[in-house]
């Protein structure tokens, strides 16, 4: 596995597969506190696929001490994204010849397709998995209350304290204040009005013109299918497909919000299909 951090960003570990041996580059986003190293077998899966793969870790994953969250690292959904934006454009300036994919798990799949409101975004698809908006209508019945309830008491403990510990908690790992604002508005007004935002992303996502595609796990309690449509339907001047994935189309697991990565090549195959279906890919792919 090729380390190309140094090229690029020093505070977040990059890799990535052989680049040059395909058309395309793929970009892994983790969900939110879950490291690079769970994603093994999606990445493996990705380049077994013949789509070059570059897997990253979010902004800040490891630093879990409450000093360093505080003083140094409070950043929010700007920050991921500008390091995004990075990374695709150092991409293709190496490699003007490789299409960009952008895929994320939960909130990578939030910055995955958001990352398309930057002006001159690269990304040729978007693909969110298990993932989508945080808006506490995405769910029913007493679901929605406990949603809205969960996501605004976890933002107010952020606020309070300056940071997220997540850690004692036991949701998302430490997270720095930023963050966890920017997450608990959305769940509570379902917009994207982020902190030190440049960029209207909710005027400027009704604009954009790409390709999305949805992947469901079937019972996500963290991502129904509403959660998905509720953000891909943001993209409304796009092309945007969404499929959901049940216990029948994995062999040895039930799948969930988690646990589909122990089991990923379904949720590859569904991707490659689909690839195929909107004739982004050549047919030796």
């Amino acid at each position: 596995m090729e380390n190309i951090q140094g090229f690029m960003l020093d505070h977040l570990p990059i890799h990535s597969s052989n680049i040059s041996d395909s058309q395309f580059i793929v970009i892994i986003l983790p969900a939110l506190g879950t490291p690079a190293k769970f994603y093994k077998q999606l990445y493996k899966g990705v380049i077994k696929a013949d789509l070059g793969a570059v897997l990253l870790s979010l902004k800040g994953e490891g630093l879990l001490k409450k000093a360093q969250l505080i003083s140094k690292s409070n950043f929010g959904y700007v920050e991921f994204l500008n390091d995004l934006e990075k990374i695709i454009t150092f991409l293709k300036k190496n490699y003007p010849d490789k299409e960009i994919i952008t895929i994320g798990h939960s909130i990578g799949g939030q910055l995955a397709c958001l990352y398309n409101c930057h002006e001159n975004s690269f990304a040729t698809a978007s693909i969110v998995i298990a993932g989508g908006l945080v808006w506490y209508q995405s769910w029913n019945g007493f679901e929605k209350i406990k949603m809205l309830f969960a996501t605004q008491f976890l933002g107010l403990i952020s606020k309070f304290l300056g940071w997220f510990p997540g850690k004692t908690i036991g949701f998302g790992g430490n997270q720095p204040k930023n963050l966890m604002l920017d997450w608990s508005r959305n769940a509570r007004t379902g917009t994207y009005k982020l902190i030190n935002q440049k960029i209207d992303y909710e005027a400027t996502s009704k604009n954009v013109k790409s390709r999305f595609l949805g992947i469901v796990i079937d019972k996500d309690m963290y991502a129904p299918y509403a959660s998905t449509k509720n953000l891909l339907d943001k993209f409304s001047a796009s092309d945007r497909d969404i499929y959901t994935l049940t216990k029948d189309d994995f062999n040895n697991i039930t799948p969930n919000h988690l646990n589909w990565l122990k089991e990923p090549q379904p949720v590859i195959d569904k991707i490659t299909s689909w690839l195929h279906k909107k004739g982004i890919t050549h047919e030796n792919y």
